[in-house]
C-alpha cells in the first residue's frame, strides 16, 4: 500500500562534487545525475531509470538519493587531485571521487561497534569485496583515501573491470587496432568479464 511508504531511498553511484550527503530528489537532482552519466556510464543511467519508475508509481512519496561518492568527499586535496595540470581539475573536475562509500561507511560503523569504540577514535582500512572491489582509508570516521578514482574503473581488478591500467594502453590500442576511440572506451567500460 503506497500510503504506508514514508519514503524511498535510491543508491546512486556517482554524485560528482555536487552531492556530499543524501538529498531529496527533485528535477534539479535528476538533471545533475544525468549530467554525471559520462563518469559512471554503466550505473547512473540505471539509477535514473529506477528513480523515474519509482516516481511514476509512487508520485506522492518523498524520494532520497544516497550517493556512493559522497562518503569520500572528505578526502583531502592531496588524495583526490591527480598528478596532472591543476586546470584539468579546476575546469573539468578530473579528480578521484571514490565509490562504494555506503559500504565503507557501514563497514566502518560495524567495526567500531565490534571493537566497542567510537568511530571517531579509530583509524581503519576497509574493503568492499565482490564483483566490484575497493579499499578505503578512514581516519576518525572520515574517508581520507580510496582505491577507486574518477570512475569506478580505477583500483583493483574486478569481475568486469580491468582496474589500474597503464595510461598509454588506450592510446596504443587505438593505434594498433585502428579501433575508434569511442568503441575502445565502451570496451574498457564494459570490462573483460574475467
Amino acid at each position: 500500500d503506497p500510503a504506508e511508504l514514508l519514503g524511498i531511498g535510491h543508491r546512486v553511484v556517482h554524485g560528482g562534487e555536487s552531492f556530499r550527503e543524501p538529498v531529496l530528489i527533485d528535477e534539479n537532482v535528476m538533471d545533475t545525475i544525468r549530467e554525471l552519466i559520462p563518469l559512471a556510464p554503466l550505473h547512473n543511467p540505471a539509477n535514473l531509470l529506477g528513480i523515474e519508475a519509482a516516481r511514476r508509481v509512487f508520485p506522492g512519496v518523498p524520494q532520497v538519493a544516497v550517493f556512493d561518492t559522497a562518503f569520500h568527499q572528505s578526502m583531502p586535496p592531496h588524495a583526490f587531485i591527480y598528478a596532472l595540470p591543476y586546470s584539468f581539475y579546476a575546469l573539468h573536475h578530473v579528480r578521484r571521487y571514490g565509490f562504494h562509500g555506503t559500504s565503507h561507511l557501514w563497514v566502518s560503523k560495524k567495526a567500531a561497534a565490534h571493537l566497542e569504540k567510537p568511530l571517531a577514535s579509530l583509524n581503519l582500512i576497509t574493503f568492499h569485496l565482490g564483483n566490484g572491489a575497493s579499499a578505503a582509508a578512514i581516519r576518525q570516521g572520515l574517508s581520507v583515501d580510496t582505491s577507486m578514482g574518477m570512475t569506478p574503473l580505477e583500483g583493483f581488478v574486478m569481475g568486469t573491470r580491468c582496474g589500474d591500467l597503464d595510461p598509454a594502453i588506450p592510446f596504443y590500442l587505438t593505434r594498433v587496432t585502428r579501433m575508434a576511440y569511442g568503441d575502445l572506451e565502451a570496451l574498457l567500460n564494459k570490462g573483460s568479464g574475467l
